[in-house]
């Protein structure tokens, strides 16, 4: 009997020593991007030069390399396992073509992300003269409230450290968190994934490291100036303002004299004072959403012309103003007032009601129906106010319709006759 147990015995403990322990690196995954098609740099920012550097990336540069003298790349193209942590170490390089970070899977991924496109190393959770390891204190939950506390820049670039996990930060808002990852499944898996806060898997934060303000604007011509809101400037002097909340200062300080245009995205809803006020070659404006609450001195010292989107909310003459500048207001995207279809008749056979109709094409129509009889010169207005107009038809009348668009341009219609 003996003999049967230790067996027995042996097996179940050989099962057991057998069973691989579970890691948050082997956890299971979601929302694995792979595909190179679905992604884009201009997806995570709105500056050329780092989408450009970002696509490089997805392609598989992100200056990995097999041996320590950085002789043999390692092309870490998405949906690869180039880094899977099997034993062989793989190095990041630097200008010397020496190694400047060692390791596998998710750390080397990080850091060599992380050095391509800022030019220092985050090693050991150290940051470089032009990096910021950030004051994480008191919960360190992973969280929409807890990053903007932290101070975590809203866009690409962080280094996050969290749940022995390393990632670079695409994007994050309210609602998600979206990173790249060398070890995506837990089998060194290259992936990008975004998923809902609560579905984020690395969710206690160790360290987070990002580039300094300046550093981050003089390689990318790019940087905050607002709350939630982010600017770049390309190489034609275009600057871009996007994302949510009001411009409160001038972050592009340093690029003031080679801005030439302005476009302003959607989601930004106020321009503070004097915020272009040394922009000397700043010639065009461009809004392209609903209007947004200009301060008194939004345009000082600019002269330049303003495009906005007429056909948006709130573009009317109490916000058409100067603002301590010379702007030459330009609509665009006005439909033009046109009928299309004179006024037509229809006879329902049962009722004996007349329902008359127009076809017109404009921004935010509004219609006037008006009649008269035969006998009398003078046109009535009725109360009717679609585009459809009820009349009895056993009367003996003339209708015509008047429509007019938000912007105050009016057309009148052709007189239909209704018979007796």
């Amino acid at each position: 009997m003996i003999k049967r147990i230790i067996p027995l015995f042996l097996s179940l403990a050989l099962c057991l020593v057998a069973v691989p322990s579970v890691t948050a690196n082997a956890a299971p995954r979601r929302n694995h991007i792979t595909d190179r098609n679905a992604v884009d740099g201009s997806h995570y920012t709105t500056s050329p030069a780092l989408a450009e550097e970002l696509n490089a990336i997805f392609d598989g540069n992100a200056n990995i390399y097999a041996d320590k003298n950085c002789t043999t790349p390692v092309t870490t193209e998405l949906g690869s396992y180039a880094v899977k942590n099997n034993g062989v170490r793989k190095y990041v390089g630097a200008e010397n073509d020496t190694a400047i970070d060692m390791g596998t899977s998710c750390f080397v991924y990080a850091n060599g992300v992380y050095y391509t496109l800022f030019g220092e190393s985050t090693g050991e959770g150290t940051a470089g003269e032009n990096s910021e390891k950030l004051n994480i204190t008191g919960n360190r939950r992973a969280s929409y409230e807890n990053f903007k506390a932290w101070g975590v820049r809203q866009g690409t670039g962080a280094l996050i450290r969290a749940s022995g996990h390393s990632m670079i930060l695409l994007d994050y808002d309210e609602y998600a968190i979206t990173y790249l990852d060398g070890n995506g499944d837990g089998r060194g898996l290259i992936s990008v994934n975004k998923e809902p806060w609560e579905k984020f898997f690395y969710s206690y934060v160790s360290y987070i490291i990002q580039p300094k303000d300046h550093h981050y604007a003089n390689l990318y011509a790019a940087g905050m100036c607002g709350e939630d809101l982010y600017w770049s400037v390309d190489k034609s002097g275009t600057l871009t303002v996007s994302g949510k909340g009001s411009i409160q200062y001038p972050g592009w300080s340093d690029y003031h004299d080679q801005i030439k245009k302005v476009i302003i995205d959607e989601g930004v809803s106020g321009i503070g004072n004097g915020v272009f006020f040394n922009c000397v070659n700043l010639t065009e404006i461009e809004f392209t959403d609903n209007a947004p609450t200009l301060a008194e001195n939004a345009f000082l010292n600019v002269t330049a012309t303003v495009r906005y989107p007429a056909a948006k909310h709130g573009w009317n003459a109490d916000i058409l103003q100067n603002y301590g500048g010379k702007p030459n207001w330009i609509p665009y995207g006005i439909t033009k007032l046109q009928i299309t279809q004179q006024p037509t008749v229809d006879i329902d056979p049962v009722s004996g009601q007349a329902m008359i109709r127009i076809a017109v094409v404009g921004d935010g129509l509004t219609y006037t129906w008006y009649s008269k009889s035969m006998d009398d010169g003078v046109y009535i207005k009725t109360s009717s106010t679609g585009s459809a107009y009820c009349a009895n038809a056993g009367t003996d009348r003339q209708v015509m319709c008047v429509v007019r668009d938000q912007y105050g341009n009016t057309l009148q219609s052709e007189s239909l006759h209704l018979q007796a």
